[in-house]
């Protein structure tokens, strides 16, 4: 006998649990549900709760009576909301950066050519499963754990994952890894062959720059000292009101400090490529403050390539990623979900490009 929850009438908790069943997919369409007489020796109930149970479910639509053979799950009709729903990271919530500003654009853009509207849902850690009634599909940005993530939404909502690649879902990303590689291969041609690389360990997207940075010196015939490498750990938690560029401004600070005191003059580098362009910031800083001219004495390349790269002097040379154009694919990946005219999950991956700028010359 299956047993239920007492916390609420027994007909809802039973109608809940199939409920549950055939949002998650587990019950597909057209399955056959168990028969009057199942139902109550599964459960222990009389006929009369059996008939409030499937009477309420087909209120809702999830399942259908064909007379004469049955209950069998029925043909989800969403109900239109014209509303896009977003679970977006902390960085993603927090004080937006011009980072998530031009992804934001991208989105809000595309949002508008299809009518739809832009609704926050929460991070992955905060928000409620009941907020989807809301939407009619989803945009997940920037989470590592995305598959995770995506085990808690029903299969029937509609979800596009951004910035992080996933399985089993459409995403959109950048060419993270081939970005570094032209990173690497730009210090290349201006003859920088003591190339350092300064990453985080452990979120994705840095660990696939890492990657890419490894492969290019590997690809060049080049022998990458271990003290070229600085992956540190992650930045500590944001203060109230810190941004995510101050955030990164200040591991990078913190990052090259330590790497001066311990260990630079060792690697004797000409350039150095930098995993974000805000760590990149931090870094450029603390080499003026020690009077080591860039790019005269040190190259630096960032990554991200956002309108601040041009704020600062020298200007930060950086791979740039298409966040608004990432944004905007995502939003029309989801609402062709929406519309039923995507069938498969597939990635879109655009490539990046080098934005030029002050703070790489030629290798003295």
């Amino acid at each position: 006998m299956t047993t239920i929850a007492e916390k609420q009438p027994k007909y809802a908790a039973i109608a809940g649990e199939l409920r549950q069943r055939i949002q998650s997919g587990e019950l597909q369409v057209g399955d056959q549900l168990p028969t009057f007489d199942e139902m109550c020796e599964n459960y222990g109930v009389t006929p009369t709760t059996v008939v409030r149970v499937y009477g309420l479910l087909e209120q809702e639509e999830l399942v259908e009576r064909l007379h004469g053979r049955g209950i069998f799950v029925a043909e989800q009709k969403r109900k239109i909301t014209g509303n896009i729903g977003i679970i977006g990271s902390k960085d993603f919530h927090r004080q937006h950066t011009n980072y998530y500003n031009r992804l934001m654009q991208g989105m809000e853009k595309a949002a508008r050519r299809s009518r739809q509207h832009l609704l926050s849902l929460g991070t992955d850690l905060d928000w409620e499963p009941d907020s989807l009634a809301k939407v009619d599909g989803v945009l997940i940005i920037g989470i590592d754990q995305v598959e995770t993530l995506i085990e808690e939404i029903p299969g029937t909502t509609p979800v596009v994952s951004v910035l992080i690649a996933a399985q089993n879902v459409p995403s959109v990303t950048a060419d993270d890894y081939q970005g570094a590689k032209l990173a690497v291969q730009y210090l290349l041609d201006h003859h920088h062959r003591r190339i350092a690389c300064l990453v985080e360990e452990t979120p994705i997207l840095p660990r696939r720059r890492l990657a890419g940075y490894q492969d290019a010196m590997l690809a060049a015939g080049i022998k990458i000292d271990p003290q070229w490498m600085r992956v540190a750990g992650c930045p500590e938690n944001a203060k109230n009101g810190e941004s995510t560029t101050q955030l990164y401004m200040d591991w990078g600070r913190a990052q090259m400090q330590q790497w001066l005191r311990h260990g630079w003059d060792k690697a004797d580098c000409t350039a150095i490529f930098v995993q974000n362009e805000a760590a990149a910031f931090g870094v450029m800083q603390v080499l003026q403050e020690e009077e080591i001219k860039v790019p005269q004495q040190l190259s630096i390349i960032g990554f991200d390539g956002t309108d601040l790269c041009n704020y600062i002097s020298p200007s930060l040379c950086a791979v740039q990623v298409p966040l608004a154009e990432i944004g905007a694919k995502a939003v029309e990946l989801l609402y062709q979900q929406i519309q039923g005219t995507v069938q498969e999950a597939h990635s879109v991956v655009i490539p990046p490009k080098i934005n030029g700028g002050g703070s790489v010359t030629f290798a003295p």
